[in-house]
């Protein structure tokens, strides 16, 4: 039961490199309109599932669906991103910290509203409605987005264009080789690591701590909304300071605080109470969001240090990778969280979380400190060298 959640993660995280490396070949605007198209059309089919009495059948199905559903997210998550940073390649931050609260918002509303449809229809309305909704408007998109290769440019950008064709394009190849390029996105990992632990795991948590089932409720829309409402202060943050990983430092720092009383831990003589849990939340929301904002402009600005281009192959790349590092830490939490807390109990797994963060948290502190001690000069891309 718990895989037909879990492959949505898992097939979207093996797929985003795929359309990183190839999404400029196919083009972002058909990348991410097929993508919408499909998982509106994966939506309305998964509530058709319902008049299927075989259990085997059904649970293929919702397989096949769910990983359906998670490589078109994967496609059309990464396409529009790229679509947005050729619109407005210096607004890089704030735009993906707009994007990530349109996509808390929805991750916030949509299990209310799908339970409500759920209550008055069953099964079947809430994925028929949503998946119509979302074919709908996938269609209606195709009219507005922008095939960004056509964009016309002015006499000025044209001049920047000519100057930047001998640089190269950003490769996978290249950000491996890279640790400065590499590690924005380990420190995704570990944040989505802790976040997914803290939704898949904390409802037990919280019953044994006395809450009500709607307490429940009022725990994941606090976490959700603090991560909206910080989003877009801390995107401008972002884009108007020399140093992202600044950010990056803060948020590795919270999120260990957050973990020192999610539990509490073991040896802390504080019992779990729900307000204290509220007030974690709020906290965790906050956290999360300085690191998931702060990553991609880390990776964004090395790559324009290192010389390459500023194109829409270099943004396939690096929207590409930041989904695969946001999946694979939403598969990972929920997983290794599971065999955690079965073994070491919710409290004891706590003590991993803040031994991670607190190791994160000093290595971006020792490459901020490396960068004061030799500053990037004059860095020639690996590239030109075998060339």
């Amino acid at each position: 039961y718990g895989f037909v959640f879990g492959i949505v993660h898992l097939a979207a995280f093996v797929s985003a490199p795929v359309f990183a490396k190839y999404g400029n070949c196919i083009g972002p605007k058909l990348l991410y309109n097929v993508g919408a198209i499909v998982q509106g059309c994966q939506g309305i089919a998964f509530g058709l599932l319902t008049y299927i009495v075989s259990l085997g059948w059904f649970l293929g199905l919702s397989y096949l669906l769910r990983a359906l559903d998670g490589i078109t997210n994967a496609a059309a998550w990464g396409a529009i991103v790229s679509i947005l940073m050729k619109m407005w390649p210096d607004k890089v931050a704030s735009i993906m910290s707009w994007t990530g609260l349109c996509f808390g918002l929805g991750y916030t509303i949509g299990p209310a509203i799908g339970s409500y449809l759920y209550t008055i229809g069953g099964f079947l309305l809430p994925f028929e409605i949503t998946g119509g909704i979302g074919l709908l408007i996938s269609i209606l998109i195709f009219f507005v987005i922008p095939n960004v290769d056509n964009i016309q440019e002015t006499e000025s950008k044209k001049l920047i264009s000519e100057t930047s064709k001998s640089k190269p394009s950003l490769t996978l190849t290249a950000v491996a080789k890279n640790p400065k390029l590499f590690m924005p996105y380990v420190d995704n990992v570990t944040n989505f690591v802790g976040y997914g632990f803290v939704e898949a795991m904390v409802e037990p948590h919280l019953s044994a701590a006395g809450a009500t089932q709607n307490q429940v409720g009022y725990f994941f829309l606090i976490m959700g909304l603090f991560y909206m409402m910080t989003t877009p202060v801390i995107g401008y943050t972002c884009d108007h300071i020399k140093s992202p990983i600044l950010v990056s430092i803060l948020g590795n720092l919270c999120m260990a605080v957050a973990f020192v009383f999610v539990g509490p831990l073991p040896w802390i003589p504080i019992e779990p109470s729900v307000n204290l849990l509220f007030g974690m939340a709020a906290w965790i929301g906050f956290s999360y969001t300085l690191c998931l904002v702060s990553t991609f402009s880390r990776a964004h600005n090395e790559a324009m240090k290192r010389g390459y281009n500023d194109d829409l192959p270099t943004y396939l790349i690096l929207s590409g990778l930041w989904s695969t590092s946001f999946y694979f830490g939403n598969f990972a939490g929920p997983t290794a969280g599971g065999f955690l807390v079965e073994y070491l109990d919710f409290r004891g797994s706590t003590i991993v979380f803040l031994a991670l963060y607190v190791m994160m948290t000093i290595v971006d502190v020792a490459e901020l400190v490396f960068d004061g001690v030799r500053p990037l000069k004059d860095v020639e891309i690996e590239e030109y060298e075998e060339i």
